[in-house]
């Protein structure tokens, strides 16, 4: 795939991420998908730059286990966008964490798990829940 690192998995017979909905969150309208078991453990699943979101073999063994998989298009990417022209920019990771802490209470989910996927196409990287709401924020 154009874009992608030599060590990324393609998306040929993927499935697609849709529907795709939309968050308002204080600085931006968060586009993301979910799937899964609506009463499962939640855990969200971040995408690297310059990767774009994807529902792969890295995620699915999540929602076969039981889980909500939720996979947001992070600041900057895709359709997600900012509300307010005037709105800090910035893609260091505080900012994405707000970012995801802001997800979790817009959605009002009491807790969840943060997976991210390295922009080499390795395996996710796990934290355990421990911070607001549960979410871990690194």
């Amino acid at each position: 795939m154009r874009g992608e690192t030599s060590g990324s998995v393609p998306a040929v017979g993927l499935p697609r991420l849709e529907p795709l909905r939309s968050m308002k969150t204080r600085w931006l309208n968060i586009v993301d998908y979910e799937t899964g078991d609506s009463e499962g453990g939640v855990t969200i699943v971040l995408h690297g730059f310059p990767r774009r979101p994807l529902l792969d073999r890295r995620h699915t063994h999540l929602t076969a286990a039981g889980h909500r998989v939720i996979v947001p298009y992070l600041r900057g990417h895709g359709p997600t966008r900012y509300r307010n022209e005037a709105a800090p920019r910035s893609g260091h990771q505080a900012a994405i964490g707000t970012d995801v802490v802001e997800l979790i209470e817009a959605l009002s989910i009491p807790q969840a798990n943060v997976a991210g996927v390295t922009g080499e196409g390795g395996p996710p990287v796990w934290r355990p829940p421990s911070g607001p709401n549960g979410a871990q924020v690194w």
